[in-house]
């Protein structure tokens, strides 16, 4: 708890819905980040909610109202496609189900968590509330809502004009977005002990923004990380003994079947094998805002046995099925992991698959680091083209069941002593030539190299040992990898070396040190071009480069009157109160 101002605020809070008893104190530190300690866990959560409300009540709101379907509520007609979706992916019914199996230390938890959001509504007044109660089962559904159906679903081949989702995943967008996360060794560092660095690129509005905490208990439970707003405890960080980061991987978590519905008497049969099987249905009701109030609107839904009919063309059913949306035991496995104390007790605590993607690199007291690309990845038939609908009615085309964590890519202890994750592939996680791994693992890996991984790699290898000041440095570091390995290539082709009117921009380019501090005229100039050429880039092809740039330079001419335009002029990152 390093310059936590108790003075700031001290509130203790009694917590009786959760069972007995329990002192609860908040502390905020010098950044207003609450310290959240209480008798247990449960006690915690609940300080951890009331917090939670008191700083983020309109997110959390919002959050709670997406994912529970009542989106039309607040919003109207544009919501209702948002609220189909929802119920077409049954994320309230899941929820409640899970919600009933929850272990009782998880439960309590939950319990807590919504009796201090509670407590903090029952004694703040405000205008416009939506929202007059918080369930124990929110959570859970916030978790489906934004891994399921605004996450994994666009993955699914159904087309997204027929989709209610908000901003993609960062890691199916480009490469060049996503979270950066660092392990080193002790055999790397100054002092002997392992060194963790996270960078992750998450929103700063919207239902994926983050908030960070740190809650402990007096029966050992001690966490420090970030958490969306609206679950109940941090899921990344790190506690006295272990810590880890989350790098989003492409894991391939969700498919689409043609579904042929073509029985001559029997409009829910469809082809299966060399007969039929039945698909089932159901109905549920939508609430919407309008002008003189609300109303309902019924919907209904249909589903095989691979999942839910979300696109209808005709004799062209799609059904999406999505890994891991009727298991349970993301939450639960959260909190297993922020107990863990070794590296194999993580391990054990993730064996369940539960947390449906991610990547995981931890670092322990102990010295180990450790590298797993994570995933329910579904078992398919290899013969089968899945980066397109399958046909349904061929059996193989059945998933069958998930590979299990051994099966998946993992690097434990590398001898180069660090690992490094950009969302790149796990091969390019390490410097270690002889790393190798199975066949399998490799088959179940699409991602390829970024340049944030080319960049973390050249960092780690300069230093021998590195200390935590030097780390903090190095996550700020502005070298553009891209730009070294493309931009000598990109002045020397002769659409842009030959063209008198690209002169000033050779200048600002070729004196560019390779920095995007905020300055530097040549980072603006350079991602304006980058963006301009076709992709994809070939290097047998440089003459479109002389047209990109041209465009780049319009643009800022345009705009600011002048070519030379610092980037700091330029990107400017806002944030809307």
């Amino acid at each position: 708890m390093s310059k936590v101002c108790a003075l700031l605020v001290a509130l203790c809070l009694a917590l009786s819905s959760a069972g007995g008893q329990g002192n609860v104190t908040i502390y905020r530190d010098a950044w207003g980040t609450p310290h959240v300690h209480g008798d247990r866990p449960a006690d915690a959560s609940f300080g951890f909610g009331y917090a939670t409300a008191a700083d983020h009540w309109g997110r959390l709101e919002e959050n709670y109202l997406r994912a529970t379907g009542r989106w039309a509520e607040v919003v109207g007609e544009s919501g209702v496609r948002h609220d189909y979706i929802n119920r077409a992916l049954r994320i309230v019914h899941l929820a409640l189900s899970e919600d009933s199996q929850l272990p009782d230390d998880v439960r309590a938890i939950c319990d807590g968590y919504s009796a201090g959001i509670n407590h903090w509504l029952s004694t703040h007044r405000q205008n416009g509330r939506r929202l007059g109660h918080v369930e124990p089962w929110y959570p859970i559904a916030l978790i489906r809502y934004l891994y399921f159906q605004q996450g994994l679903l666009r993955s699914s081949g159904v087309p997204v004009s027929q989709l209610a989702l908000g901003p993609p995943r960062v890691a199916e967008v480009s490469a060049s977005l996503g979270s950066n996360g660092w392990a080193i060794a002790p055999s790397r560092t100054r002092d002997g002990n392992a060194l963790l660095f996270i960078n992750p690129h998450l929103p700063w509005f919207g239902p994926s923004r983050i908030v960070e905490a740190h809650l402990s208990s007096a029966d050992g439970w001690n966490f420090s990380g970030y958490t969306r707003i609206g679950f109940p405890f941090p899921y990344v960080g790190f506690n006295e003994h272990i810590g880890w980061v989350s790098t989003d991987n492409a894991a391939d978590l969700a498919d689409s079947w043609i579904e042929r519905f073509d029985h001559p008497s029997d409009s829910l049969s469809y082809r299966y094998g060399a007969g039929y099987r039945r698909a089932s249905t159901w109905s549920d009701s939508i609430r919407v805002r309008g002008d003189s109030g609300f109303r309902w609107q019924r919907v209904s839904f249909k589903r095989t046995h691979h999942g839910v009919i979300l696109s209808d063309s005709g004799d062209r059913q799609l059904a999406v099925g999505l890994a891991g949306l009727e298991r349970s035991g993301w939450l639960t496995q959260w909190y297993r992991m922020t107990r863990a104390r070794t590296q194999r007790q993580l391990r054990a605590a993730m064996e369940p698959l539960a947390m449906q993607f991610g990547n995981i690199m931890s670092a322990d007291r102990q010295g180990h680091i450790w590298f797993l690309y994570n995933g329910a990845i579904p078992r398919r038939d290899r013969a089968l083209d899945w980066t397109r609908p399958v046909e349904g009615r061929d059996p193989r085309s059945d998933w069958r069941g998930v590979h299990r964590l051994s099966e998946l890519p993992a690097i434990l202890d590398p001898k180069a002593g660090w690992l490094a994750n950009t969302n790149n592939a796990p091969w390019a996680s390490a410097d270690d030539a002889s790393m190798s791994f199975s066949p399998l693992a490799k088959s179940l890996i699409i991602e390829g190299d970024n340049p944030r991984g080319v960049r973390s790699r050249q960092l780690l290898r300069e230093n021998a040992r590195w200390t935590f000041d030097q780390l903090q440095q190095a996550a700020f570091d502005t070298r553009v990898a891209m730009a070294d390995s493309l931009l000598p290539q990109w002045l020397a082709a002769s659409s842009v070396r030959s063209d008198s009117t690209l002169a000033e921009a050779r200048r600002i380019l070729s004196t560019w040190d390779g920095r995007a501090d905020t300055d530097r005229a040549g980072m603006t100039l350079f991602a304006l071009w980058a963006e301009r050429v076709p992709r994809p880039y070939s290097p047998d092809n440089l003459e479109p480069l002389g047209h990109a740039l041209k465009s780049a330079i319009a643009e800022l001419t345009r705009r600011f009157g002048r070519v030379d335009v610092p980037w700091g002029t330029f990107q400017q990152l806002v944030r809307i109160p």
